[in-house]
């Protein structure tokens, strides 16, 4: 079962078009007017309880937990010798860790700083790591079950877009990211994944 039907091919292409503005104006180091009003009207509906439930969906998108997804995946795969799926998890998952860290070193992003934060980060801002990462991973595990599970396309499919739409959100009503950054992050997740299992595919035949 591909991820991609035929009826989403149009996908890959906007997320290649919308990349294409993020990073010309980011590469400029010019700031996105919407940026700072979109950050600020989602601050004004924070309240202690949403605090702590945005902590905890941050927290499914951190590297950490991430990595003991990743791990438990592969390991189930290679439990049930599936080689090439588990070399596909691989990879995929390790080139989408370079290419956040190598783009976050790239652009320099300085994060917002627009009300005091209840949570910090040392690095820098776009893209969103916790966003690009999650797409890329949870992408990938829904790829994988719904090649298993074909009838509950549209239910794995559903929980997924749902999950990762959460963990966007927080990083935003957290402070912690402009909206480009983590636009920025499920557009070159999203690529990569799309192109990752392309190239599984072909070669798979």
């Amino acid at each position: 079962m591909r991820l991609l039907g035929n009826s989403h091919r149009w996908l890959p292409v906007a997320a290649f078009v919308l990349l294409l503005y993020l990073i010309q104006g980011v590469a400029r180091q010019r700031p996105f007017a919407y940026d700072g009003p979109l950050l600020l009207a989602i601050h004004r509906y924070s309240t202690p309880t949403l605090d702590r439930l945005m902590l905890a969906i941050t927290q499914v998108g951190h590297p950490d937990t991430l990595v003991a997804i990743a791990l438990i995946t592969l390991a189930a795969l290679l439990l049930r010798r599936r080689w090439p799926l588990a070399l596909l998890v691989l990879l995929t998952c390790l080139g989408s860790y370079g290419l956040g860290v190598g783009l976050k070193l790239l652009f320099a992003k300085a994060r917002p700083s627009l009300w005091p934060l209840i949570t910090s980060e040392p690095t820098y801002s776009f893209p969103s790591g916790h966003t690009l990462g999650s797409t890329v991973l949870y992408g990938l595990v829904t790829h994988l079950l719904i090649r298993r599970y074909p009838n509950w396309q549209v239910a794995i499919g559903g929980a997924a877009a749902v999950l990762l739409a959460a963990i966007g959100f927080s990083r935003l009503y957290l402070g912690v990211h402009w909206p480009t950054d983590v636009a920025g992050g499920y557009a070159i997740g999203g690529l990569w994944l799309a192109g990752c299992i392309a190239l599984f595919q072909k070669w798979q035949g």
